[in-house]
């Protein structure tokens, strides 16, 4: 499994293939990317 060296707590609770991020103003971000499960 990859995982991307980004700072987000349990990725895996996530959607597939999808990283929730929070911006400095608070806004919701929500970074798509390809990841890969073994």
């Amino acid at each position: 499994k990859e995982v991307l060296s980004l700072p987000v707590p349990d990725t895996d609770a996530l959607p597939q293939g999808f990283q929730e991020l929070k911006s400095e103003q608070g806004h919701k971000i929500l970074l798509g990317y390809r990841t890969v499960r073994l």
